[in-house]
């Protein structure tokens, strides 16, 4: 005699209301038995996965497998409804299963292997057992970090001051040109007065030189660009002599 228990547990997200479905399939016959178990609440079927695939006897509709004599089988799935039947799923048929054929995790039919584990023959029961063949995240190597030398970001942090500089429009340093008008300028008429406010010569000294520093910069960033590209190529060209070396 094979008999069903179950609960349910209604769970709400923010998107949805989903039917959480837990049975038990006792068989308390001698013998094993093959069963039908059929869903009855209304909305989609959503069925146990293991490895992204379909748990084995598994549809649509419900379950088919295999309870072993005096065994007891749980199941699991779960349904997009907030709806209630009671009972929520139904032994829809029964058979006398083979002697040879026993239970096994999702109802499919073991077969015996080298390994022990239980497969079926299939390239989806073989992901199901075995699972994904990719290695772990943490036993794949990764690339060894680049380390920029510290002369040229200290050369580099260099020229992004200066520039920063000239961009904020440093009035202590610099009194330079922002939006069309002179910082200078907006200072006075802010101060009310109507007549721009003259730089000292050693404020403009310090612009000019600023301009021309970072003048040179452009420069030598150009220079400096020119030669990465020239050695970048170089290697390449390397990399390739030594791959058509080895493939003769």
């Amino acid at each position: 005699m094979v008999t069903l228990h179950w609960t349910t547990d209604e769970r709400t997200g923010a998107v949805e209301t989903v039917t959480l479905v837990a049975l038990v399939v006792e068989n308390s016959a001698a013998m094993p038995v093959r069963i039908r178990v059929g869903n009855r609440l209304n909305g989609e079927l959503r069925v146990p996965r293991r490895h992204g695939l379909t748990e084995a006897g598994w549809d649509e509709g419900g379950f088919e497998g295999v309870v072993g004599a005096g065994e007891r089988r749980s199941l699991g799935y779960a349904v997009a409804a907030d709806e209630t039947e009671s009972p929520p799923a139904e032994i829809v048929w029964t058979e006398r299963a083979p002697e040879t054929e026993e239970s096994s995790v999702g109802g499919a039919t073991r077969h015996d292997s080298p390994t022990g584990l239980d497969i079926e023959p299939t390239t989806a029961g073989v992901v199901r057992a075995l699972g994904d063949a990719r290695p772990p995240v943490d036993a794949v190597p990764t690339p060894d970090r680049v380390e920029i030398p510290d002369a040229v970001k200290s050369w580099l942090s260099a020229v992004e001051t200066r520039i920063e500089r000239y961009e904020t429009g440093d009035k202590e340093t610099r009194g330079g040109e922002m939006g069309g008008e002179k910082m200078g300028e907006r200072k006075c008429e802010e101060m009310g007065s109507g007549r721009p406010e003259k730089r000292t010569v050693a404020e403009q000294a310090e612009e000019q030189e600023l301009r021309r520093r970072i003048a040179a910069d452009e420069r030598t960033l150009e220079a400096v660009a020119n030669r990465v590209q020239r050695v970048r190529e170089r290697v390449e060209s390397t990399e390739k002599s030594n791959a058509v070396g080895r493939t003769k």
